[in-house]
């Protein structure tokens, strides 16, 4: 039971992590700089102000 209870406790930590480290806005200078920040189809990374934005 105690093995269980680790598990999910882990597991939550990891998820909760995943989504600090995904929710970060990327600085650019130019499009070129968000191919690596990843979109949703259809959307694709543009850089906006210097920020990259799903568009």
């Amino acid at each position: 039971m105690s093995e269980i209870i680790k598990f999910v406790y882990a597991m939550f930590i990891f998820i909760f992590m995943f989504t600090v480290a995904t929710e970060t806005d990327a600085l650019c200078d130019s499009n070129r700089d968000c191919r690596g920040y990843h979109c949703n189809w259809p959307k694709f990374p543009i850089c906006v102000r210097m920020i990259c934005e799903c568009i």
